[in-house]
């Protein structure tokens, strides 16, 4: 189904914000932004009036939120996490999991991979022993 999506401030990429920018879109992709997506047929619209559209956000090292930690958080804890990430404008996670023993990095990965996050960013298990911060050699 096509939607058009009008009366918003829109942030263009370019030159900034444009001000009552229509943006059509059907089945999660964008197919037109300004004056041309007027012209086009949609099936539904949905007014943006008073609000800023921008592109989702992208966030490449979080450890996790709302009271969950990726490394241990259940299916319902990461269903919950994606859930607010969207609602705050996050459209695509990078879990973080910090250093840990081998069998709860590969539990939480698994976790993770079903829960249809984008990627998954580990950090201490490979950090020079002299220059690994906070995280345990072990």
């Amino acid at each position: 189904m096509r939607t058009l999506l009008y009366g918003g401030r829109v942030w263009d990429g370019k030159s900034g914000f444009l001000n009552d920018c229509p943006v059509l879109w059907e089945d999660g992709t964008f197919l037109a932004v300004g004056e041309e997506a007027r012209d086009l047929a949609f099936d539904n619209y949905v007014s943006a009036e008073g609000m800023t559209v921008l592109p989702g956000l992208v966030d490449v090292h979080t450890h996790g939120r709302i009271g969950y930690e990726f490394v241990s958080a259940d299916a319902f804890g990461l269903a919950a996490m994606r859930e607010d990430y969207a609602r705050h404008g996050v459209t695509s996670v990078f879990a973080s999991l910090p250093s840990a023993r081998l069998e709860e990095w590969l539990e939480a990965i698994k976790r993770i991979e079903e829960c249809g996050f984008d990627g998954i960013h580990f950090e201490g298990r490979y950090l020079h022993p002299e220059k690994r911060g906070a995280h345990a050699p072990e």
